[in-house]
């Protein structure tokens, strides 16, 4: 009875203190790590359904075609170690830029369907009039962006980070393919931390998006359908 007194004790301390405290922590660290999200958050703040459904749209479009674009851009002017060969001018900012941003939205991916995941597991109320094909469609987008997005990232890392030199953009573009679907099969391997932190880091997200979004937005549609 004083075991189970203690624990009760123990759990309320909890909401009181340390559940304020994370939600705080993870507000600040998803704002570090990904200002885009923050940006999503803040102008949908006040908005209706319709608007929100609206916008959720029109940016997840928008970034699909800027990562097509800045694949494109990079495949075409592709340059190995292109961060280490100029000084720090104008043809280095840009890269920076690109990373910068490719970075915050895989991070804005991965936080976005955690917590979009969670809100469906409990049923709260939904913010916006997305169906769950549209969302399974959105996921699907997000999914093509993800892999681009890597694809990106991996292109501007130095060459000597992997085991073998790319060639181009489609090297990138399929290392991050066998990697967001786990097959890996080795030909290009990350050999220096920074680059095994990322895969690492596209692999849980595509778990995130795949496993735990599909699953969920396909489970709910089917229970509704019953």
């Amino acid at each position: 009875m004083e075991l189970l007194m203690i624990n009760i004790s123990v759990y309320k301390l909890g909401e009181k203190y340390l559940k304020p405290t994370y939600s705080l922590f993870f507000f600040t660290v998803t704002k570090i790590l990904s200002p885009t999200w923050w940006y999503a958050s803040y102008i949908k703040e006040g908005l209706g359904k319709e608007e929100r459904t609206e916008g959720i749209i029109a940016r997840n479009y928008s970034y699909l075609f800027f990562s097509i674009l800045f694949t494109l851009i990079l495949g075409v002017g592709y340059k190995p170690n292109a961060l280490q060969s100029y000084s720090l001018s104008w043809a280095i900012l840009p890269c920076i830029g690109v990373y910068a941003i490719t970075w915050s939205r895989c991070n804005e991916i991965f936080f976005a369907f955690i917590q979009d995941a969670l809100d469906k597991s409990e049923n709260a109320p939904t913010k916006s009039s997305l169906s769950f094909r549209k969302r399974i469609e959105l996921s699907l987008l997000s999914y093509i962006e993800l892999i681009l997005n890597y694809s990106i990232l991996f292109l501007l890392m130095p060459t000597s980070w992997f085991s073998k030199e790319f060639e181009g953009i489609i090297d990138t573009i399929y290392l991050s393919g066998v990697t967001i679907t786990t097959l890996g099969y080795g030909d290009f391997s990350p050999v220096y931390w920074l680059p095994k932190f990322l895969v690492i880091h596209e692999v849980l997200v595509g778990f995130t998006l795949i496993i735990v979004s599909f699953a969920l937005y396909a489970g709910k549609k089917e229970s509704s359908v019953e």
